[in-house]
């Protein structure tokens, strides 16, 4: 029915006898689910409530952000929904007492933009109560960009998926939140209980064969193009001329808006990837408005982490091989190696390693490295990142956990660490130790902690983070360098030429400026009373002698040095150095982002290529990518260094002077590391639950039902995923409870109001 004329008077007639007008304004089809089981509670409520689904257009924007092309996708919601053309309707005129959106980006989105007469700011005048129901699905976290929006602030109220994700919003948002968790969890498991029947095309395809769901996102896509184009070529290659498996790839809805707006450069690799595709008959391109009857039809998900569709797959219960965008060749005898840890704590002995899986692995009698402790539940997320041995203990440090374990002749115990509310990874940027204290340096956690390794007594330390971490954007933070050296703990600033400098006993603390420079400091490392502060940006060295107040710069560029952004896959001019090693006349500056060692003359200031022994820079490939080349762990002794290639994993005990090196092995049995890899399981408070794929985990073997670790068990999956989304399958009936009560109380405060 279109609401003019008659049709008009009777929405007027309805709503004059005490029926509520709830409209719903959808704008793509395949983000209907978001709204849809809102709108059927609402629909059975016909005795109280009128509703309307209004599609509206939405236009691909330009490179300059213009309109190139509009859309209007009516024709494709399900026949059930009576879709109202927006043409048909004035919605100030009506004032409906609520209106449903999914879209909160207004002018503020790169790729599509709604008609701007349903911009937050234009309907929130034409209703009482505007909601946003998010049109994504959350495995557990959410995008920072996503904490605050402008249009937050237009909204009356905003649907979270659960009460423990309103921490990802902005405090200034949260008193708008209702946990009442996220319809498009109701139609996948409605839909996974009962599966449709396929589309007359794809039943030969379909019958007799697992059916894999390789879903390409938005976020893996824009965060390396060009491997990620590499990876759906490998994908498509594995499962080309299989008579057992059948793939349905579901590009994102905007993926190909995407690649013309944002990534025009490789628009024809795109096309030609999807041609080919479709031309070979490789499986089943999926571009079907909803995608909840295409997973309650496959089996198993194939795709990378960062996406909605994870969640969805979780709640129905159904498996998550979950891609490393960056592998797309089959690993090689060595690659194993890969799974053990890139980084060992600084200065210390290598006797206990923590590795990715966060695991404590110690060194045996024999000189190899075995299984010691499982220290979390979660089995990725690096939630815990080093480990010190002390007084017959070993202290291991959080990198994302909220605990200090300590590992005591054989048990764990916990140390639990002040409470904070910063739910996003990043909460410590590393740990420090010497012999009475450990220093747990914070990232996003407020506090510098301080833990007594004698008596286990803990202190917290304000302060710290504003001079320590650098919050540029939602996406960069960045910490400074830090030493502990002779009781005293030094803190650089990545922004400026700045040193907090603390001291461990007491914790009284000065700031130490250094010149008049304006670069930031990365790294501090000691070469006897001489501390060398090496930047964040740039190339200038700074040799500072805090007992003699002396102060010198040095100059570390060389003829062919660059930079090179691991993330934006970009030249740039940060982070150039990780780490400094220290013969009697020369400065060795180890590279991070840099291309080159470079040795600087302690005299002269001379700066030189410094050619390393060959496995120094060595590549071990996209199985060990870590975007950086590795570090001068700790001193041995005079110009001798022990030195981490992360992109091999790797340790090397290197003198500096001699230019000479040899590798300290780390010993780890292969049977033993792939038997303790998880398999199925849980992974991260992020991504709930699933397999990742990696040296051990890979495609051909997951596609012939060989993978080692845990299989696959759906009653755990259920549970992991259950605990980051609230009424999982009545959501709802559960937000359509709530807006009656809220409209009914609305009503009553007007009346007494006109009393």
């Amino acid at each position: 029915m279109e609401p003019q004329g008659q049709g008009l008077q009777k929405v007027m007639q309805e709503r004059k006898a005490g029926k509520k007008l709830v409209v719903f304004l959808p704008y793509k089809a395949s983000m209907w689910d978001s709204l849809e089981s809102i709108w059927m509670a609402a629909e059975r409520d016909r005795a109280h409530c009128r509703t309307m689904v209004i599609a509206i257009p939405y236009a691909d924007l330009a490179p300059d952000g213009t309109p190139a092309k509009w859309h209007y996708e009516a024709d494709q919601f399900p026949k059930y929904v009576p879709v109202i053309h927006y043409e048909s309707v004035d919605l100030e005129a009506l004032h409906p007492d609520a209106i449903f959106v999914h879209n909160p980006y207004d002018n503020y989105n790169n790729v599509t933009s709604v008609d701007a007469r349903y911009y937050s700011e234009n309907l929130r005048k034409q209703t009482d109560c505007l909601v946003y129901v998010p049109y994504y699905v959350t495995s557990g976290g959410m995008g920072e960009f996503q904490r605050y929006m402008a249009s937050y602030d237009n909204f009356d109220f905003i649907i979270a998926q659960a009460e423990a994700g309103m921490t990802y919003y902005a405090e200034s948002v949260r008193q708008k939140l209702l946990p009442l968790g996220s319809p498009k969890l109701d139609k996948v498991v409605r839909l996974a209980e009962n599966p449709p029947a396929p589309p007359e095309s794809w039943r030969k395809k379909l019958a007799g064969r697992k059916v894999y769901f390789y879903n390409t996102s938005l976020s893996g896509f824009l965060q390396d193009t060009g491997r990620f184009l590499q990876k759906m070529r490998y994908v498509f290659e594995m499962f080309r001329g299989r008579e057992d498996a059948c793939l349905i790839w579901r590009p994102h809805p905007l993926l190909e808006s995407t690649v013309r707006s944002m990534r025009p450069g490789y628009l024809a690799d795109y096309e030609a990837l999807r041609d080919m595709f479709v031309r070979e008959d490789i499986g089943i391109y999926d571009t079907t408005p909803e995608i909840e009857p295409t997973i309650a039809l496959s089996d198993v998900y194939l795709g990378d982490a960062g996406t909605s569709v994870t969640a969805l797959f979780g709640a129905a219960g159904k498996p998550l091989f979950l891609f490393n965008d960056r592998l797309h060749e089959l690993p090689a005898p060595e690659d194993w190696r890969s799974l053990l840890p890139a980084m060992l704590p600084s200065g210390e002995k290598e006797t206990w390693i923590v590795t990715p899986a966060n695991q404590l692995w110690g060194q045996g009698a024999d000189g190899a490295y075995h299984f010691a402790a499982q220290l979390s539940r979660y089995t990725s997320g690096g939630y815990f990142l080093g480990a010190y041995e002390r007084y017959g203990k070993v202290f291991i440090c959080p990198g994302n956990g909220e605990e200090v374990l300590v590992f005591d002749h054989g048990t764990l115990r916990h140390i639990a660490l002040p409470k904070a509310d910063m739910p996003y990874p990043g909460r410590f940027a590393g740990a420090l130790a010497d012999d009475r204290y450990l220093f747990l340096l914070p990232l996003r956690y407020p506090y510098l902690i301080r833990i007594d390794l004698r008596t286990e007594e803990l202190v917290q330390v304000q302060g710290v983070q504003q001079r320590f971490v650098a919050h540029l954007s939602d996406m960069d933070w960045f910490f400074g360098g830090s030493l502990l050296k002779d009781g005293l703990l030094y803190l650089a600033s990545p922004l400026r030429p700045e040193v907090l400098v603390l001291a461990e006993d007491t914790l009284d603390s000065q700031v130490v400026q250094l010149g008049q420079g304006k670069e930031g400091i990365n790294v501090i490392a000691a070469d006897g009373d001489d501390l060398y502060l090496l930047p964040l940006a740039g190339t200038g060295v700074l040799r500072w002698n805090p007992k003699k107040g002396s102060l010198r710069t040095y100059d570390a560029a060389i003829e062919g040095f660059s930079c090179f952004h691991p993330a934006f896959q970009a030249p740039c001019n940060g982070q150039a150095f990780s780490s400094a090693a220290f013969s009697e006349e020369e400065i060795v500056l180890a590279p991070n982002w840099g291309s080159h060692f470079v040795a600087i003359d302690k005299a002269t200031g001379k700066a030189r290529d410094w050619q390393p022994p060959a496995p120094l820079m060595e590549d071990g490939g996209d199985y060990f990518y870590t975007g950086s080349h590795g570090v001068f762990t700790r001193r041995i002794g005079g110009s001798v260094y022990h030195y981490m290639n992360w992109n091999t994993r790797r340790l090397y005990r290197v003198d500096v002077a001699a230019k000479s090196c040899r590798e300290v092995l780390l010993q780890f049995d292969p049977d033993e590391v792939r038997a303790r890899d998880a398999g199925f399981d849980r992974l991260t408070e992020w991504i709930q639950y699933g397999c990742e794929e990696n040296a051990i985990h890979t495609l051909p073997d997951l596609l012939d039902g060989k993978l080692p670790g845990k299989p696959y068990d759906a009653d755990a999956e259920r549970a992991a995923y259950g605990e980051s989304a609230a009424n999982v399958g009545t959501c709802g009936e559960k937000i359509y409870a709530w807006l009656r009560q809220h409209l009914a109380q609305t009503d009553g405060r007007r009346t007494e109001e006109m009393k």
